[in-house]
């Protein structure tokens, strides 16, 4: 299973409040980057969801990142983001 940091933005800040961000570097065309997924409260409602992926160049700060918030634990996320995120994490 891959392993996370988790951050959150606070209420009422962005659509996608929460960001996973995988600190294990992957590698491709000759560069390493970090795996992320963007997210918010409901990643799969039809209509408000989101569950958006992207890749930075380098591994953010392990507790606050500026701009996108605090480091949380699993298990202050809702449960259907736990759900996906340890869903992803273990392919």
């Amino acid at each position: 299973m891959r392993r996370f940091r988790i951050y959150d933005s606070g209420p009422d800040t962005t659509s996608d409040r929460y960001t996973a961000v995988f600190i294990k570097a992957e590698h491709g065309a000759g560069q390493r980057y970090f795996m992320y997924v963007g997210f918010n409260s409901v990643p799969t409602h039809p209509a408000a969801g989101i569950w958006q992926h992207g890749e930075l160049r380098e591994l953010p700060p392990a507790n606050n990142w500026d701009n996108v918030g605090n480091r949380i634990r699993l298990n202050q996320l809702p449960e259907e983001c736990q759900r996906l995120l340890l869903q992803e994490a273990a392919e």
